[in-house]
């Protein structure tokens, strides 16, 4: 269906469709989701249909993208608690089965997030559409919000943004924005870690602009 990332940018309508549905499913039927025999396949289409520049496309796969990896984090914590507290073992042997495949993709987005993130930051310095980069920059807040855990974003982050110009975003831009994941648990913000991810977009967009 999409052998390509150019095919995802001509088919767009197809990438809203089946992350449309993908999104219902986690939402409605995670079960039958979390079931899917194919996850090579789906991990597959969920990196090489990122970054997609189509405003309905972009809003629905970076949305399932947030949901899932909300939701994963939600499920594999309050199943190994239930698993910890279960008296029945026969119903934790079951909790263990689904736990499973949970853990499968969650280990998926560990492994990939760091290309994830890159990926946005290149997609923002591309100078997509002002809808489409306002998605990609809340896309980055989310999973550094839900990934912060263990200092993973804070690196995602600092790797992603090596790429960055310095005419783009100064050394000290970057700081700043990194101590926004840095910080504590009582002192962290999500707004501050918004305001400066929507400075780099203006920036990178406010430097295209400069070199037309």
């Amino acid at each position: 269906m999409f052998a390509t990332r150019q095919d995802c940018e001509y088919n767009p309508d197809l990438v809203n469709d089946f992350f449309g549905l993908s999104l219902r499913y986690i939402r409605k039927a995670p079960g039958l989701f979390y079931e899917c025999g194919e996850l090579e396949t789906f991990f597959t289409l969920l990196l090489r249909c990122a970054c997609i520049e189509n405003l309905n496309a972009a809003r629905t796969h970076c949305t399932f993208i947030k949901e899932l990896s909300k939701r994963l984090k939600e499920d594999i914590a309050e199943a190994k608690e239930r698993n910890f507290v279960a008296a029945d073992h026969q119903s934790a042997v079951v909790e263990d089965q689904s736990l499973m495949k949970k853990e499968i993709i969650w280990n998926f987005l560990m492994a990939q997030g760091s290309n994830l993130v890159q990926m946005y930051i290149e997609a923002l310095l591309r100078v997509p559409p002002r809808d489409v980069a306002e998605i990609f920059v809340d896309t980055l807040v989310s999973l550094c919000v839900t990934f912060r855990d263990n200092d993973v974003a804070y690196s995602w982050i600092e790797n992603g943004l090596h790429q960055v110009p310095i005419n783009v975003f100064t050394q000290e831009n970057k700081q700043k924005l990194l101590i926004t994941i840095k910080v504590g648990e009582q002192y962290f913000r999500q707004s501050a870690l918004q305001t400066e991810l929507d400075l780099l977009s203006k920036r990178a967009r406010n430097s295209a602009i400069r070199s037309n």
